[in-house]
């Protein structure tokens, strides 16, 4: 594919480290790429201080969320096969809906079912009662 150079004062790593290193940082910018092109969170358009607040809290969560997400799927070892917009473009097509009073989950999709089983998320499991749903929102 071809060669890279890397010059670096950090003569305790070895060229894999030092790699590694630079190939996170790589990641990080890809991240903060995706994160604006893919949520589109780039621009606010708020009109006073409590919504540009309420705007910066929750792009904070989606970030943590987003690289909590990157994280998982670096440990296990699928870096290369999942990518943060891969995962929210397949997360996308979970919906749910309520039948005889219980949140369920419909059937996914091959592609959805595969992604949460290598993340270890059963899909199955998902399903919250409507009581117990009703009691988590009204309780502050």
């Amino acid at each position: 594919m071809g060669t890279i150079t890397i010059k670096t004062n950090r003569t305790d790593l070895n060229g894999e480290q030092i790699y590694a290193i630079w190939k996170q940082r790589q990641n990080i910018e890809q991240y903060f790429k995706t994160y604006d092109d893919t949520l589109d969170y780039e621009s606010s358009y708020m009109r006073d201080n409590s919504s540009e607040e309420a705007w910066l809290f929750l792009n904070h969560l989606s970030c943590t969320i987003g690289i909590s997400a990157i994280e998982e799927i670096n440990s296990i070892g699928q870096s290369k096969d999942i990518s943060l917009k891969d995962l929210i473009q397949t997360l996308r097509k979970i919906s749910a809906c309520r039948i005889d009073e219980k949140w369920t989950i419909p059937p996914v999709k091959r592609s959805v079912q595969t992604l949460g089983n290598k993340l270890g998320v059963d899909l199955v499991q998902l399903a919250i009662p409507l009581q117990e749903a009703t009691k988590t929102t009204s309780n502050p």
